[in-house]
């Protein structure tokens, strides 16, 4: 994988990620 050139802004599209998988998980949990 190459390096992203912004670390910063990579983890923040990881952390969006990570919340939208979150919700995702709980939307399954609410049904």
């Amino acid at each position: 994988m190459p390096r992203p050139e912004h670390p910063k802004k990579a983890d923040a599209q990881t952390i969006v990620a990570s919340k939208n998988k979150i919700s995702i998980q709980e939307d399954k949990k609410a049904l």
